[in-house]
């Protein structure tokens, strides 16, 4: 495999090229894809076609990795239900006092 380089959207992008990519920003994505250029074209596409100008080479072990950090981040997620409503506040402020 070629030499690689992590892209951001606006890149000038090489026939022959593999990028990593990381999907929904980095900091918040699992799974770096790596991606080899296979055609480019004159203007911009819509997302279905850029399939066409690409083939994705992520290993299977980078996939497996990202999904069972998915998994486990929902296996300990805490699940308090968010903010309190207002109801759930004046029986929280009617059981601790006003004061809490």
């Amino acid at each position: 495999m070629p030499s690689t380089a992590v892209v951001s959207p606006l890149i000038d992008a090489r026939n022959g090229a593999f990028y990593l990519v990381c999907g929904c920003g980095c900091r918040t994505s699992a799974l770096t894809r790596t991606l080899l250029v296979t055609g480019l074209t004159e203007k911009r596409v819509g997302a279905p076609r850029v399939t066409e100008f690409l083939e994705d080479r992520t290993p299977d072990s980078e996939r497996q990795a990202a999904k069972e950090k998915h998994d486990n981040a929902r296996l300990y997620a805490l699940d308090q239900g968010g903010r309190p409503t207002k109801k759930n506040r004046r029986d929280i402020e009617r059981i601790l006092g006003s004061d809490w």
